[in-house]
């Protein structure tokens, strides 16, 4: 969990909201601290899925949601990938086998995955992305438009994906 001003340290805009988070390098939090109240956050630069809607909204800007309590607004930060792994009490649960069980796609990755034991790769080639390297049967779900191809050991991604809205909806 990184602080605003701690990941955007160029962007004094971001450094006003103070709730906000990004969870790892993909994924951006905007706390509700009340139900039935407005929340308003701060989306830096760039391309942002919403996790809730697959919709996909272009920063800077700032937004106001009004959401139940048990609505978090979650958005996934485009070219990145974000490792999902199985449900477990503790780390001692985790195999070597068992780290991965799918991967969650903002757009076309940009950012190679770290993950233990393992060295999946994005490489562009000819317009396209390639990830290499995924254990056998990784399931991917892509955020934000785009296609994906899936086969044992790799993933193509094309890029069909709408431009990003930049005004609220009507």
């Amino acid at each position: 969990m990184r602080a605003m001003p701690v990941v955007f340290p160029d962007d004094p805009a971001a450094w006003a909201f103070e709730e906000q988070y990004l969870l790892g390098p993909a994924l951006f939090v905007a706390p509700v601290l009340a139900s039935g109240v407005a929340v308003r956050f701060y989306l830096p630069a760039g391309t942002w899925c919403d996790l809730e809607t697959e919709e996909r909204v272009a920063g800077p800007r700032v937004m106001t949601r009004t959401v139940p309590v048990d609505v978090i607004p979650v958005y996934g930060r485009e070219g990145f990938l974000l490792p999902l792994g199985p449900d477990v009490q503790h780390t001692d649960e985790l195999t070597a086998w068992a780290v991965l069980n799918e991967v969650w796609a903002f757009g076309i990755p940009r950012h190679d995955l770290e993950l233990p034991g393992m060295h999946p790769q994005a490489q562009r080639t000819r317009g396209q992305i390639w990830l290499r390297n995924l254990p056998k049967g990784t399931p991917v779900r892509l955020f934000g438009g785009g296609s994906a191809e899936v086969s044992d050991r790799w993933i193509r991604f094309c890029d069909r994906s709408p431009a990003p809205r930049t005004s609220p909806p009507q």
